[in-house]
């Protein structure tokens, strides 16, 4: 289960060589309060914000990161490059998905800042977290929304 150490991990490795990306998927739901009562969180996904300029040599480090983690992509849902290491003590899995820094770009993820253990961290936006989750059509990101829309109207049994 990912925790607050593991975030803090990854974004000292990532701010210390200067990569700018978003936190997105599932962990960033938690730091949004929108995970199903029973909802744990098992890995990070990332949006690595990328430039003509920056692209290769990103590409090149999270390649090096995969290489020297002994993960292998499996990009069977994602229609993005995606690189696969591992941070932290616990050796939590890490998806880092390439998008763009260029403002009105599908790929530029809207985001808020929360501090994490004093930390600001770039948080995607929930609502497009869900969409990108929905759209890859998975019967794990379907029973996900089956429990979000249960614990929804259980809330309001009246409306």
């Amino acid at each position: 289960m990912v925790t607050n150490k593991d975030i803090q991990a990854l974004n000292e490795f990532l701010e210390n060589r200067e990569v700018n990306y978003v936190l997105t998927g599932t962990a960033a739901l938690f730091y949004h309060g929108m995970l199903p009562e029973g909802t744990e969180v098992h890995d990070i996904d990332i949006i690595v914000l990328t430039t003509e300029e920056t692209r290769p040599a990103l590409q090149a480090m999270f390649k090096e990161l995969e290489n020297l983690s002994g993960c292998q992509c499996e990009n069977e849902h994602y229609t993005q490059s995606v690189y696969v290491f591992k941070v932290g003590s616990n050796n939590i899995k890490v998806n880092a998905f390439e998008g763009d820094v260029i403002g009105g770009s599908d790929n530029h993820p809207k985001n808020h800042t929360i501090i994490i253990d004093g930390a600001p961290i770039k948080v995607h936006d929930a609502f497009d977290i869900l969409r990108a989750k929905f759209s890859l059509n998975r019967v794990k990101d379907r029973e996900f929304f089956a429990k979000i829309v249960n614990q929804l109207s259980n809330m309001f049994p009246n409306v």
